[in-house]
């Protein structure tokens, strides 16, 4: 519990000195990203020590007023309270930037100094950490200041301006791939069963059913069905081939039949004969689908 809220506290607190530092007091501040998770505070930069003199921008003077004064501090990397797309770790310092004080005043260097410079403390510092490949800086044109100063620390170390020039090249190739020990792996699991149950429909032999002796006696019918609509189709057709009577020349129709032959049916026999045939037909196919159902119940 108690390192949450330090962590916690520790983003508050880094918030409220950028705001500080960059909105009221005119201080740059140099953002760095932890790449090495072992270095999480170093010693030897110098930082600002503010405190206000009273007043409130809600107050009826709306005025604020800070003072403030360099010391001696550290960098300490805390979890970035302004969520990005990490480079390295996802802890960020701040870092003043000495050689910009609104006053005029400027930390000044010891003599002798190898970048040549005769300001900017916290530079210098971090020029001369540059080949370590601690930490990431944000701000390309402060990561340029600080290459060129690290240039000129080698060379003045004896080394030659081609090697030198290698040396930051390698370094900010390294730091612009990030964290080499933060390696973040992402991944979708799915969740698949290990085993898989087949459902099979039971389904019933069609030789059972075929021998069922329901099943005959409908075929049976069936058959003795088909049998009397043929009869019943061709005696009708016999009836439609019939030529038409001649009519007398009275206008009358000739009989058609010569002496002593039987005399056809008649429209109401014919229609007569084929009511019994469709209602006995119709008969057939109730008793049908009765015999369906109890089969197939």
């Amino acid at each position: 519990m108690n390192l949450a809220i330090k962590k916690e506290d520790m983003q508050k607190q880094m918030m409220e000195d950028r705001k500080v530092l960059q909105n009221f007091l005119n201080i740059p501040v140099i953002e760095l990203e932890q790449l090495n998770p072992r270095v999480r505070c170093l010693h030897g930069v110098q930082t600002v020590k503010y405190r206000s003199k009273g007043g409130d921008v809600l107050d009826d003077e709306t005025s604020l007023e800070y003072e403030y004064d360099w010391v001696g501090g550290e960098i300490v990397f805390v979890d970035n309270p302004y969520p990005r797309p990490p480079v390295g770790t996802g802890r960020v310092a701040l870092v003043p930037d000495d050689s910009k004080d609104p006053t005029g005043n400027a930390i000044a260097l010891p003599e002798g100094c190898l970048s040549g410079s005769i300001s900017g403390w916290n530079l210098e510092f971090l020029a001369s950490h540059y080949l370590e490949n601690y930490w990431k800086i944000i701000d390309e044109e402060y990561e340029k200041v600080v290459q060129e100063r690290c240039f000129n620390i080698l060379c003045n170390r004896g080394k030659s301006e081609d090697e030198a020039k290698a040396k930051v090249a390698e370094s900010a190739e390294l730091q612009a791939k990030g964290s080499p020990s933060m390696v973040v792996n992402v991944r979708r699991i799915t969740t698949i069963p290990q085993t898989f149950t087949r459902k099979v429909t039971p389904e019933q032999n069609f030789d059972v059913i075929e021998n069922h002796p329901i099943f005959k006696q409908m075929q049976q019918q069936n058959e003795e069905m088909r049998k009397m609509i043929e009869k019943l189709a061709a005696k009708n057709a016999v009836v439609a081939d019939e030529p038409e009577p001649k009519k007398e020349p009275n206008g009358k129709k000739a009989s058609g039949k010569k002496a002593g032959e039987k005399k056809g049916l008649t429209k109401e026999q014919r229609m007569e004969n084929f009511k019994r045939g469709r209602e006995a037909y119709q008969a057939k196919m109730r008793k049908e689908k009765e015999l369906t159902g109890n089969l197939a119940g």
